[in-house]
């Protein structure tokens, strides 16, 4: 595409308005979804940040995560069982920068405090979360941790100041108000604290493109895509100096699934009214990056369609899974013409929702899977969506209706007719 445009949403970065379009992501939603059904991806003219310019605003994204997405379960990504490796990890090299065992640490986004349970582990005392679910609460609370619900765009009125460290882990990329969020981190911070900011690597996309869906990375939650130059001009902005940089290599769940982040450590100094402009070949690399991600998104996206289109084509198609992954790939031709007969999904919050799928002219409801799959026709194909679950899936749906056949849509669709 690769056409300039007045950002509806100003970067995230350099606050800059004029901007490329990347791609165009479509999204097959629920009914009365929050976010919107198509957003661009752009890199900006003056710093080379690419972000999502969507026109959702912060509360639709609150509502959404409030609503819809899956962080306050107990096998979730970013909450535990699913994460744990990232968890320790993370844990391990915090607590050996961590010189005080008492210091006062807080962890904003912290789902069901997973990161810090393992800070717990290894001997932290002064240990509290901020969430803006109430079920992430109420776990933190009886897991014996200082716990208030609220976001940072809405700090929560008794959660007190003078914090010596604050961690936020794979939480900038999901928030609209950038700048913002470094205003509340002053508030928060102790005279000498430090913050530890972790991300997903936006410039290492296309490294783990191989194991996971297609435009995996530029999911509707993620709307910021930061590197290590965009990450630390945005600290500089506020006032931030880095102290430290760490760059991983984690697996999630499965041991197929890789993710590459970048943390940095920052210490809150003089504050700065501009940040060292990034030089010409700097703001060059991101987008580089990313187009290159794109160009093998779309590579392998067309290699999916083309077994999906032979495998779904002329039966009837069950869909077990309503999350990111699939909401995107649903907007694509090939299920134009799909006959879906149910849609089901584990997530009690889904269920019930309205799916109006355009396709086939019909409004589905999202079933538990033992209703949804219990008596359907023998040819029936469920396509199997999820990502960290597909074993658990597959195992459910034997013990529910063996006899229905089943294709795993990951990055390559293996079919078991």
């Amino acid at each position: 595409m690769n056409t300039e445009k007045i950002a509806l949403r100003s970067c995230p970065v350099c606050g800059g308005k004029r901007a490329e379009i990347l791609i165009t992501m479509r999204y097959a939603v629920l009914e009365n979804f929050p976010l919107p059904a198509a957003s661009d991806i752009v890199c900006c003219n003056a710093c080379g940040m690419v972000y999502a310019d969507t026109s959702g605003t912060q509360a639709d994204y609150d509502r959404y995560y409030a609503d819809l997405a899956g962080y306050a379960a107990e096998n979730s990504i970013g909450s535990g069982i699913k994460d744990a490796a990232r968890q320790e990890q993370s844990a391990d090299w915090l607590a050996s920068r961590i010189s005080a065992k008492n210091a006062r640490i807080v962890d904003i986004g912290c789902a069901r405090g997973g990161l810090l349970a393992a800070l717990a582990q290894r001997g932290f005392s002064s240990l509290a979360g901020i969430d803006p679910l109430a079920q992430c609460i109420t776990h933190l609370k009886a897991s014996g941790f200082s716990a208030w619900q609220g976001n940072l765009n809405c700090l929560p009125a008794d959660c007190g100041r003078d914090f010596d460290f604050i961690i936020l882990s794979h939480v900038l990329e999901h928030v609209v108000d950038v700048h913002g969020t470094f205003v509340s981190l002053r508030k928060l911070l102790s005279p000498g604290g430090k913050v530890y900011l972790e991300v997903p690597d936006a410039a290492c996309y296309h490294n783990g493109s191989e194991n996971l869906p297609p435009f995996h990375a530029l999911s509707f939650e993620h709307i910021n895509h930061f590197d290590l130059p965009r990450l630390t001009m945005l600290g500089a902005l506020h006032g931030f100096g880095v102290s430290e940089v760490i760059c991983k290599n984690i697996g999630i769940g499965n041991a197929f699934e890789q993710s590459f982040a970048v943390g940095v450590l920052f210490a809150h100094g003089e504050r700065h009214t501009l940040a060292s402009p990034l030089s010409k070949e700097c703001n060059a690399t991101l987008r580089k990056a990313i187009a290159g991600y794109v160009s093998e998104s779309q590579r392998l996206l067309n290699a999916q369609t083309e077994i999906l289109s032979a495998t779904i084509k002329n039966r009837p198609v069950a869909v077990w899974g309503m999350g990111v992954d699939v909401q995107r790939q649903m907007a694509h031709p090939v299920w134009k013409d799909a006959n879906i007969v149910a849609v089901v999904d584990r997530d009690p919050r889904k269920q019930g929702k309205a799916f109006p799928w355009e396709g086939g002219g019909k409004r589905l409801i999202i079933q538990p899977p033992e209703e949804g799959l219990r008596s359907l026709p023998a040819n029936t194909l469920v396509v199997i969506t999820a990502i960290h679950y597909a074993d658990e899936i597959k195992s459910e749906l034997a013990a529910i209706n063996a006899n229905l056949p089943f294709l795993e849509l990951r990055k390559k669709p293996s079919v078991a007719i």
